[in-house]
């Protein structure tokens, strides 16, 4: 009996242990079910990707992280986690989950660059610790999609380059200081600008005085004294001193940003030292121009190219005008110079251009109304700057240069009669009209004949030059055969030609047009550069090209040859008067040394270019360019004289 109660008693005890137990397990599960709940609420509404990761697939991940990688919920939990990462990146994501799952490493935290689902990369932040999941070990962590941050931070990473290397461009230092606490905060360039280590801390206030002369601290710590009580920005340009000695500008400027007990002073320091040399320069320039122009004997100006407008004078050309500062800077190019046309200064501001300077003679007018003649040098400062002109009064030059011209011009008309008269007789000699003659007497005749026949061509080419330099000399121009008229110079001198055994070859364009040229000119200068050809020719025969071709911009003569060429050492005087080589003398003693200096003198004049290319002992190319509207007309009082004679030599180096 007691057995039974006793039984019952220990079964009800049982029970009530049982009961408490299944209550406690009802409670835990009640209270694990709401920590769920309260999970997968903030879970489902975070901001950030949340996962627990176990045999590499998320066994659970929520929208957010589904979101960033472009999945829905169900699809993600499908993919292969490493297969959310960029595949360059996929080994450093495996061994870090590596690590964790063996207890390695406690948590783990890094950023690595993942794929969404659209392929699109982007970069991620992963935290993860080591937990249990179903019984087995797995990581718990949240992921948050950083490519915003990145990509800002990347823009922010360049923009402070930019502001650093426009900082360097510029030589502008930027700077904050905390006058209460004396803290400064200086950038790259301000280190450099005062020649100190970028790994140095800024100098402090008190320092300061250190990186300049005395007077530009005593001046510049007055202004951020000034700056720091009233608020006052200041703008100080101030001298510095490097830690190696040498000295820098500087403009020092700064401002007061916040007010109150701790103001905060931001500045610049922007080193202006080459453009304070630059200035300096132009200072020195100035007054090098100053002594140059005001102490010139000759006259100034100082041109506004496209208007021709006179923008400064000295002194020295208002005397040689007759007209005041302030009157000349009021006038024109045109309004002092008579004898330069628009066309003509076009052509010297293109020479300007070109080489950089021009040298001509005009004439001016002078405010009583004389003329008067002038030699005018004009450069520029730069390509679309002003242009200087430097006048020279040259009336008695050129006054003494008339007289010699008119007793040359008179003396050679006065030469010229005997020796017409002493070249007749030697011919009715020579022609035995007056007798046999023995040959002796011949060849002495001969030699009286060649020796008139120089003298008249040397008569005949001062005349020439006489003209030509006088300015008197007519231009008139018709429509001509060119190659018709180079038939006409080798039939006249064909005796020569044939003597010196030369073979002449002619070339031309298709259908070469006629052009506008002065007979006369054209005949000298062909004559010329064809008979310098013959007379210097090698020995044993000789072959000239003359090529006649139309161009984009003009007609072009080259006569080539293949004589004993130029000197390099001389090439420069080939055109000067009287001028002859040294391999030129020694090949033929006669001649005057006028030819080139004829012909080139006479091309000018007519608006043609001539030049030329040689080597000595290979032979010589002259070139003569002829404007497409053919040469220059102008209005004279003589022509050229010709040279009569076809034995006579046309010319000569």
């Amino acid at each position: 009996m007691k057995s039974n109660k006793h039984n019952q008693g220990a079964c009800g005890a049982e029970r009530k242990q049982l009961i408490s137990a299944l209550g406690r397990i009802k409670e835990k599960n009640e209270a694990l079910q709401e920590s769920e709940a309260k999970f997968k609420a903030l879970a489902e509404k975070s901001l950030v990707g949340m996962y627990i990761l176990q045999d590499g697939f998320a066994r659970y991940a929520n929208p957010h992280l589904a979101k960033i990688f472009g999945y829905t919920m169900k699809e993600i939990l499908k993919v292969p986690v490493l297969d959310l990462v960029y595949s360059e990146d996929r080994p450093i994501a495996a061994e870090n989950i590596r690590k964790r799952l063996a207890g390695e490493i406690k948590s783990i935290h890094y950023s690595i660059r993942g794929v969404r689902r659209d392929k699109k990369v982007i970069q991620i932040e992963i935290y993860g610790t080591l937990a249990k999941y179903r019984g087995k070990s797995a990581i718990i962590g949240t992921l948050i999609d950083i490519t915003g941050k990145v990509e800002a931070e990347k823009i922010l990473f360049q923009a402070n380059n930019a502001l650093k290397e426009a900082q360097r461009i510029a030589r502008i230092g930027s700077w904050d200081w905390d006058p209460v606490a004396d803290k400064p905060i200086w950038s790259e360039e301000m280190f450099r600008i005062f020649g100190i280590n970028p790994k140095s801390p800024a100098v402090v206030y008190k320092d300061v005085h250190r990186l300049y002369t005395p007077e530009s601290w005593q001046r510049l710590s007055a202004a951020v004294q000034k700056c720091i009580k009233s608020g006052k920005s200041y703008d100080v340009e101030v001298e510095i001193v490097n830690p190696d000695g040498t000295r820098k500008w500087a403009i020092a400027r700064g401002e007061r940003i916040k007010d109150g007990l701790a103001p905060l002073i931001r500045g610049t320091v922007q080193d202006i030292t080459e453009q304070k040399k630059k200035e300096e320069a132009v200072i020195a320039e100035k007054a090098r121009y100053e002594a140059m122009v005001r102490g010139s004997i000759d006259g100034f100006w100082l041109i506004e190219p496209s208007t021709g407008r006179l923008t400064d004078v000295n002194e020295a050309y208002c005397q040689m005008s007759g007209y005041s500062r302030e009157e000349l800077l009021k006038m024109k190019i045109s309004d002092l110079d008579v004898k330069e046309d628009p066309a003509e200064v076009r052509r010297h501001i293109e020479l300007v251009l070109e080489k950089g300077y021009d040298r001509f003679d005009s004439q001016h007018k002078r405010k009583d109304g004389a003329i008067f003649d002038v030699e005018v040098s004009v450069t520029f400062t730069e390509p679309g700057g002003f242009y200087f002109a430097f006048i020279r009064d040259i009336t008695e030059r050129k006054n003494l240069e008339r007289a010699q011209r008119d007793f040359v011009s008179i003396a050679s008309h006065q030469l010229q009669t005997p020796l017409t008269i002493i070249r007749w007789y030697t011919e009715r000699l020579r022609d035995k009209k007056m007798g046999e003659l023995s040959d002796a007497q011949m060849e002495h005749l001969g030699e009286i004949y060649r020796s008139a026949g120089d003298m008249s061509k040397l008569i005949t080419d001062l005349l020439n030059v006489a003209r030509i330099e006088s300015g008197h000399i007519s231009i008139a121009t018709q429509p001509i055969d060119m190659i018709k008229l180079i038939h006409e110079i080798l039939k006249r001198y064909g005796t020569k030609i044939k003597k010196e055994t030369c073979r002449i070859d002619i070339e031309s364009s298709e259908h070469l047009p006629p052009i506008n040229l002065d007979a006369s000119i054209m005949k000298q200068i062909i004559t010329n550069l064809l008979m310098n050809a013959i007379n210097y020719s090698k020995p044993g025969g000789c072959i000239i090209k003359i090529i006649v071709e139309k161009r984009a911009s003009d007609f072009l003569l080259t006569i080539k040859d293949e004589g004993i060429g130029i000197p390099a050492d001389v090439q420069s005087r080939v055109f000067e008067k009287f001028f002859r080589g040294d391999n030129a003398q020694k090949k033929k003693t006669h001649g005057t040394g006028l030819g080139l200096y004829i012909t080139k003198i006479v091309a000018e004049a007519a608006g043609c270019r001539i030049w030329f290319q040689s080597k000595e002992d290979v032979g010589s190319t002259f070139y003569v360019a002829i404007p497409l509207k053919g040469m220059k007309t102008q209005v004279g009082e003589r022509t050229l004289s010709e040279e009569s004679d076809s034995d006579t030599i046309a010319t000569d180096m």
